[in-house]
């Protein structure tokens, strides 16, 4: 894992760059891999640049309808894999094939904990700097909303993304700390040892203050501040 990361930060080959539509459109493996097909449709004729992946509010969001998001920055080595892992990543990851993949048991737990909140993702880890990792994530059916910058240090990373976003709260998912110290409160640390746990994500509630549906059906509207 450390041979990987330290890897990463010397090849910015994605380095937090957005991807335009056509960009996306000329790529060999196709714009459905990333985008939700409706999001898709409603962002033909958007002129801004565009994130890899999203769900069907990405258009709302990003075209500046001032949508408040509640966002939980992912990291993936040592959250969605750990030392027992067994998946190994295939020919399509390059030179890192035959690393750590994804371990499926993790992924389910994070998936089906996912799957019915009003969380956005931003992937903040060194996966995000090369595309054909991003493809892995992809091909798992992990979705995300965007990735962070490049800068080298994962706190400052997340700073500069958060600028003049529509963020009601965020929570960050890492099992290392190299964060500011008034991140450290947004912070949950898995560790490489176990990987991602149940109570990992009962903290990440707690950070993110999710609430369960109201009486009508709809998510209660996402509070201001921090």
């Amino acid at each position: 894992m450390a041979r990987r990361k330290a890897f990463f930060q010397k090849t910015p080959l994605f380095a937090g760059k957005l991807a335009t539509q056509n960009d996306l459109c000329s790529r060999s493996y196709g714009t459905n891999a990333w985008i939700a097909p409706i999001a898709q449709a409603k962002l033909e004729n958007a002129s801004r640049p565009i994130a890899l992946s999203g769900p069907i509010e990405w258009a709302q969001i990003h075209l500046g309808q001032g949508l408040k998001m509640k966002v939980l920055f992912l990291d993936i080595d040592g959250v969605l894999n750990n030392e027992k892992t067994k998946e190994r990543l295939g020919p399509e990851a390059g030179i890192f094939a035959n690393f750590i993949g994804i371990d499926k048991r993790l992924l389910k737990l994070f998936q089906d904990w996912l799957a019915d909140k009003p969380i956005e993702v931003v992937i903040s880890s060194s996966w995000r700097t090369d595309e054909r990792m991003l493809k892995v994530l992809a091909d798992h059916g992990l979705r995300w909303l965007d990735i962070t910058p490049n800068r080298g240090y994962r706190g400052r990373e997340i700073e500069e993304w958060l600028k003049g976003k529509h963020v009601a709260r965020y929570a960050i998912l890492d099992d290392i700390q190299q964060f500011y110290g008034h991140q450290y409160r947004h912070f949950v640390q898995t560790s490489y040892i176990h990987g991602l746990r149940p109570k990992n994500l009962k903290k990440l509630e707690a950070i993110l203050k999710l609430d369960p549906p109201s009486s009508n059906g709809r998510t209660p509207d996402f509070e201001s501040g921090n």
